[in-house]
């Protein structure tokens, strides 16, 4: 019997409650495990999974059908090849260490695209978006080197929460433009938050889109896996699904990739969901209150640290007075 890796952005945040919190720890300290037989099916939203598909020079192809689609690219203005700047490496990989699953390329005219998934939502993700980008931007420069030799730079944000409550679209694009008109400095930098969540899967597979093909992918490509069933003829017709639904069933076929797969989910569960609730509180007594149930756990208090933006002085303090 086989089990899909759940998909975050399935449940509201607001619906997060202690429950939730205890069960990110739990999950951190005892696993998912596979129990009763049953086989979890990694999706494309796993970590692992999206490095492994998406972040490596052997599968360059992938990547260029998922930019193309999801950022609507065609005739000159489609990427032809990329460079991996940032390419995956499974040997080195530790899921502790990958709280930000990025991909970053380089195509054939020297435009930046930095690739990443967020399914929980973070109260500073904007913020970390916005800087990174503009980090990739001017990490194109040395010293001495002239202005003009920038490139455009793009984002790419994987959503599996909405961050803007008040918009009904999937994909929201940002981009330096005149408020007055409608001038826009094109050559500078962009990103785009896809919202997964968003995406209607009742859509008659013949009237999607090509951006639509790849979001149902994206979403719910582990189906394919799970059930072994057929990839439906306008899935096959779009070019790299039916290769990118082969590679996850192949991965998900490997005891050894499963393993790392699994603590990738752990890891970011454990990651995303105290997050979230430090999210939700948005108080002082929440993130204590979230310190306190860590250190009940045993979890280290630098990692406390980093979860909370509590000074490791006040976890100590918290942790005397509990």
């Amino acid at each position: 019997m086989y089990t899909t890796a759940s998909f975050a952005g399935d449940k509201s945040p607001c619906s997060l409650g202690e429950d939730d919190q205890n069960q990110a720890f739990s999950v951190c300290e005892h696993g998912y495990g596979e129990a009763n037989e049953e086989r979890t099916i990694y999706s494309l939203t796993n970590d692992f999974v999206f490095k492994w598909i998406f972040g490596q020079q052997k599968h360059e192809k992938h990547c260029i059908c998922l930019l193309n689609a999801l950022l609507m690219l065609e005739g000159d203005n489609a990427i032809k090849s990329l460079t991996f700047l940032n390419p995956f490496n499974y040997k080195e990989y530790k899921p502790d260490k990958e709280s930000i699953v990025d991909t970053r390329v380089k195509d054939a005219k020297g435009q930046l695209y930095n690739i990443e998934i967020q399914l929980f939502p973070d109260d500073s993700f904007v913020s970390r978006t916005t800087y990174y980008l503009a980090k990739l931007y001017s990490s194109q420069l040395k010293a001495g080197d002239r202005y003009g030799r920038l490139c455009k730079t793009t984002g790419l944000s994987l959503l599996g929460f909405n961050l803007f409550t008040t918009s009904t679209r999937i994909v929201e694009v940002f981009e330096f433009r005149n408020r007055h008109s409608d001038l826009t400095l094109e050559e500078t930098m962009a990103i785009h938050y896809l919202d997964l969540t968003k995406f209607n899967e009742m859509k008659p597979a013949k009237l999607r889109t090509r951006f639509e093909k790849w979001l149902h992918i994206l979403k719910f490509g582990d189906e394919y896996v799970k059930i072994k069933s057929g990839l439906a003829e306008e899935l096959i017709q779009e070019e790299g699904v039916r290769e990118v639904v082969d590679e996850m069933i192949k991965i998900n076929s490997d005891n050894e990739k499963r393993q790392l797969m699994e603590a990738a989910e752990r890891s970011r569960t454990c990651i995303d969901l105290m997050k979230t609730y430090a999210y939700q509180s948005g108080i002082e007594k929440g993130v204590e209150q979230t310190a306190i149930t860590m250190l009940k756990k045993g979890l280290e208090i630098e990692l406390i640290c980093e979860f909370t933006g509590l000074t490791k002085q006040r976890i100590l303090e918290i942790q005397h007075q509990t």
